[in-house]
């Protein structure tokens, strides 16, 4: 294999957990599909992107809360919903955190410590930054997983922040080769609607891998994604905001 990010190293490390649970690494009930060479003048990805972009801000036409959903949240537990696709694992968490919303950001934000918070991460490196138009950022980190000796994932990730807005936007550094097919995701923090001093977190991911799996391997992986790195984010925030 190779060598990923926080909320992409938990997914690159739920990808090969689940592989390695169901017996089929690389060999997922049908042959793998063939790459595409990569042609003179192409990103080292080999594409700009297969998915679609995410935007910053607010979930877009997102479905409101329904009562029971907002008593899962209410009892401090994760609302996770999910999309039906056999080609790709796509979803969005939402988890209350007794955190302010600046806080939850930083906490987004401190790529650097990554490899401390996040199980099996072994790499956080920044290694691009970028002022942008409007008080925005571009930050671009090469993050790695190591599973165990020998076995890890390797990703490059160009993140667009927003801090004012509370909200990040991220996908693969196409530039740049990365052990997955395309990966994208978009935080949103927003101030609790009832609680001060709480943020109602918002996280969405969407990621395709360079070889064919079953669809409920896509829904198994990013169901562990998502939860995961909310709840690493979740454990972080409150304690920063305590400290």
């Amino acid at each position: 294999m190779a060598r990923c990010k926080s909320s992409a190293a938990r997914l690159c490390v739920a990808l090969v957990i689940g592989l390695l649970a169901l017996g089929i690494i690389w060999q997922v009930s049908s042959a793998p599909q063939e790459e595409v060479p990569v042609e003179a003048g192409a990103p080292a990805q080999g594409h700009r992107g297969t998915l679609p972009a995410f935007k910053l801000g607010p979930i877009e036409n997102l479905k409101a809360l329904s009562a029971a959903e907002e008593q899962t949240l209410e009892d401090g537990k994760l609302v996770l919903r999910q999309e039906e696709d056999p080609t790709r694992g796509k979803g969005l968490a939402i988890r209350d955190m007794a955190a302010p919303p600046d806080v939850v950001m930083e906490e987004l934000l401190d790529f650097k410590n990554y490899k401390k918070k996040v199980a099996m991460c072994s790499k956080s490196v920044v290694y691009g930054t970028q002022r942008l138009k409007g008080g925005k950022e571009q930050v671009k980190v090469e993050m790695s997983s190591t599973i165990i000796p020998g076995w890890s994932f390797n990703c490059y990730f160009d993140h667009t922040v927003d801090r004012k807005g509370h909200s990040m936007i991220w996908s693969l550094d196409y530039d740049r080769r990365s052990d997955v097919d395309d990966i994208k995701g978009m935080w949103y923090v927003a101030p609790h609607p009832t609680k001060e001093g709480w943020s109602r977190v918002f996280y969405q991911i969407d990621m395709r891998l360079r070889y064919r799996v079953p669809g409920i391997l896509y829904r198994a992986l990013s169901r562990s994604s998502l939860s995961s790195a909310v709840s690493w984010v979740k454990d972080y925030s409150e304690k920063r905001a305590q400290s």
